[in-house]
Parts: C-alpha cells; structure tokens; sequence
C-alpha cells in the first residue's frame, strides 16, 4: 500500500533495520494520512496541539518564529526524508513552537503518535528498533539546528554565506539549487537583501562564485573570509 514512499522512507531512517514489508503492515495499522500542499501553505502551525509526525515525502518546508512583534524569522528548513516533529513529540510538547510552511507543492505523510507504538504491540516491528530510529532522527533534526546556529553566528556576511552553501551541498558536488528566494535567504542569515546581494555580486567579482538563477556554484578560489 505504502510501496511507493519506500525510497524517502529508507531515506529518513525511519524504517532501519526493519523489514519493509513488516513496516508497510504497520503503516497500514496506523493509517497515517498522505496530504498534498500547495505553496505558501501551513502544513503546521505555531501553537496548534502536536498529533503526529510529518514525513516529508516531496517539496520543501520553510520553519518560522512568529514574534510578539509580528516579525517572523525563518529558523530552518526541511526536505523530503525529514521528519517533522523528531525532537517535540519525544521531549514531551503538547503544541507546535513553530510555523511549518510549504515552499512549494508538497506532499506530507501524517503519522499519528499516539498510534505509533501501540501498533508496535500488534505487529512485527520492534518497538526497540523503532525508538532507536526516532532517537536517531531527533539528534539529526538537532544537529541541523546546531548547524543553522553555526551559520547565522559566522563574523562577516561573506562567512555566512560560505557557510550556508557548504553546508547544503550534496558530497562531491560543487554547485547547489538554493529552494529560497532571496528575500528567503537573507532572513535565514539574518541580514538585509541588499547586503546579501551586494555580497554575492562582490563574491563573483572575486572569482568565488557563479551564480545563475538559482543555482550557485562554487569555483576552486579560495574565499577570503576575514
């Protein structure tokens, strides 16, 4: 039934060590619900109660801080095969401390953790393998937040920048497809739009970079980021 999620399902973890087919009798008892979205959608917002986790299974999702203020900051982003909801549902919060928002169209698997584990009693899959896969996508999903703290925190807007591109590059490439706009990104870095664009035409002056559209590629100079 759930055959055709296989690839981003291996590809989240969520499943490890378990045999697929004893995993799509499980998502078959669970019945997690498979929503589509548009862009610019909720998939979760800021304080509604947590029910489920979401696998992403295609597009990209922007998380925001909405402020008092009403000032909202992007704090990460999502791809298919991350989960939603690894590290809140294990550490006990009942409603979501962030808005969840399509960048595009998207599709989400709704997995409800109440069933989660009761299913596990019924079924084939350890309920050991499976917290350990959960735990496992919880120190992911932390470390990717660490990551993004490590970015925005860099000394100069140029760092920043370098930051961000090696951190989101596939091993063994040199050019990455940036899913933000720039407005998008430069609230991910914590700076102004003109000073993120002024950077990037200042990084291809220097031979740093190419950028075309939404594609940046980084050439064999190395940056100076002092």
């Amino acid at each position: 039934m759930y055959e055709e999620y296989f690839g981003i399902i291996q590809q989240s973890g969520l499943a490890n060590n378990i045999d697929f087919n004893d995993f799509d009798r499980f998502l078959q008892e669970i019945n997690p619900t498979v929503s589509e979205y548009k862009n610019k959608q909720h998939v979760c917002k800021k304080g509604e109660a947590i029910t489920a986790y979401g696998l992403v299974l295609k597009g990209h999702l922007l998380i925001y801080d909405q402020k008092d203020n009403g000032k909202r900051l992007l704090v990460s982003t999502m791809h298919p095969g991350e989960v939603i909801g690894s590290v809140d549902i294990p550490c006990g919060r009942s409603v979501w401390p962030f808005d969840y928002i399509t960048n595009n169209n998207c599709t989400v698997m709704h997995i409800p953790a109440a069933k989660l584990f009761s299913a596990t009693q019924n079924l084939f899959v350890s309920q050991t393998q499976l917290n350990f896969n959960l735990a496992r996508l919880a120190a992911v999903e932390g470390s990717n937040f660490f990551m993004s703290r490590y970015i925005v925190n860099a000394r100069s807007i140029r760092e920043k920048i370098m930051n961000f591109i090696n951190a989101n590059l596939e091993d063994g490439s040199d050019t990455l497809t940036i899913q933000l706009t720039r407005e998008e990104w430069a609230d991910y870095l914590y700076i102004p739009k003109t000073s993120l664009m002024r950077e990037l035409r200042n990084m291809k002056d220097d031979g740093i970079i190419e950028v075309s559209k939404k594609k940046i590629k980084l050439l064999e100079n190395e940056p100076d980021l002092d």
